[in-house]
């Protein structure tokens, strides 16, 4: 593992300036840009017109990350390319491993766009440091992309469950799952692990409340998994964060 981080590290210093960025554009634009009619609307039919509206944003965004104003044909490259990763992509994008997959097949793409622009010169103009870009991407990877990703991993789980007492408040666990993400990984960054365990005990407590109010087996291991996903992600983006920020 520490060879592997080790090499990743190296090759970030080498490309980091050109690769980061465009991960941030990327997370940027499928999350927080994209609306969710946009993603029904593409679900339904795969060369919608939105697809190519949400490919432009993508490219659009991707293009203005990496400042590289002379580099146009960033553009259509962005553009194309997302557009037919998405239109390849199934329709029953409610499986982790199909979300996993086009994810991983959008960043072959951008590593792509790092090959073919290994040798240019360098923009005058830089919006962020390498440990910038690292953060900002860490912080939108916790706040978006592990949510989408628990959320279709636990999803089979979350139909067993029984929501006719509507006692839950409208979309209270996904702001929960943000908000504990990002304070994890607060903690990792700052040099703070331990104070984890007292993010952990105070939902603890929380669910046993909740159960001695009624609340089934079957909500409090559903809650104990999406709580522990959450963490785990929280935690090994922190520490990747903290072991690539060395090399940058």
């Amino acid at each position: 593992m520490e060879f592997v981080v080790a090499r990743i590290g190296a090759w970030l210093l080498l490309h980091g300036d050109l690769l980061l960025p465009l991960i941030a554009a990327h997370l940027v634009a499928d999350f927080p840009c994209q609306p969710g009619p946009w993603v029904e609307r593409k679900r339904e039919r795969r060369l919608h017109p939105v697809l190519w509206l949400h490919a432009g944003v993508d490219a659009l965004v991707g293009y203005l990350f990496l400042a590289r104003w002379d580099q146009l044909w960033l553009l259509p490259y962005l553009w194309i390319g997302h557009a037919l990763i998405d239109a390849i992509k199934s329709r029953d994008d409610r499986s982790a491993w199909v979300f996993v997959g086009d994810q991983g097949l959008h960043l072959i793409h951008l590593i792509g766009a790092v090959l073919l622009l290994r040798g240019t010169s360098p923009g005058e103009f830089v919006w962020l440091s390498g440990n910038g870009w690292l953060l900002l991407i860490a912080i939108l990877v916790n706040w978006f992309f592990a949510g989408v990703l628990l959320s279709k991993a636990t999803s089979a789980w979350r139909d067993q469950l029984d929501h006719s007492s509507g006692e839950e408040l409208d979309r209270a666990g996904l702001w929960i799952g943000r908000l504990e993400r990002v304070l994890t990984l607060i903690f990792i960054l700052a040099g703070h692990p331990t104070a984890v365990a007292l993010l952990i005990t105070a939902k603890s407590i929380f669910r046993f409340a909740s159960r001695d109010g009624g609340g089934s087996r079957k909500e409090s291991e559903y809650f104990l998994v999406g709580t522990l996903g959450s963490l785990t992600i929280a935690i090994l983006t922190g520490l990747l964060v903290v072991k690539l920020g060395g090399a940058l």
